[in-house]
């Protein structure tokens, strides 16, 4: 599963692994054990449900890793705004360390499965690793696009219904519907 390297290499210097974590804390500390034998700074935010993850994590947690404090820590939905924030807090907390070349977003549950240096490689290769796909071809008020509408957000209102044979994308699709010529 992972290379068996055992820890003196800095492949990952300069790396900094943004954590979204919430259970399963012994894979956890695994992973940032992992990243900081092999050089990278480690940053943690776990969900604010996860309370007794939070005293079995500090316990656990090696060198050069940062938790979030408590006071930072928000309850999240998967794809709610409260990942977004996480997501940002975990940023500004790693951008303060001058070191900082890259930031990585994983999970707790990501373990890696390629040795260090084709992991480096990998994530030092020059190139933004952020990927956009199509959520669907299906109109926008089915099911399985209902989790990109968030009616808390300024101008949202129902799901509007789509002209036939809109398409829409993950990070745009209300807006892209609505240039096809959908009404609300």
């Amino acid at each position: 599963m992972m290379d068996g390297a055992g820890g003196a290499g800095r492949d990952l210097q300069g790396h900094a692994g943004l954590v979204l974590a919430h259970d399963n804390v012994p894979q956890l500390a695994t992973l940032l054990r992992w990243l900081g034998r092999r050089g990278a700074r480690c940053f943690v935010h776990l969900d604010a449900r996860a309370r007794s993850a939070r005293a079995e994590l500090a316990r656990l947690a090696p060198p050069r890793c940062t938790i979030l404090p408590p006071a930072c820590s928000r309850r999240i939905a998967w794809g709610g705004f409260a990942m977004v924030e996480a997501t940002l807090a975990l940023m500004r907390e790693a951008l303060r360390d001058p070191a900082t070349r890259y930031l990585a977003l994983l999970s707790g549950a990501h373990l890696p499965l390629r040795p260090t240096p084709e992991v480096a490689s990998f994530l030092f290769n020059g190139r933004e690793h952020i990927e956009l796909t199509f959520a669907a071809t299906e109109p926008i008020d089915q099911k399985s696009l209902r989790r990109f509408w968030y009616r808390a957000l300024p101008g949202r209102g129902p799901i509007p219904r789509c002209c036939a044979g809109a398409t829409a994308t993950a990070g745009g699709w209300a807006s892209a519907t609505w240039r096809a010529g959908c009404t609300a």
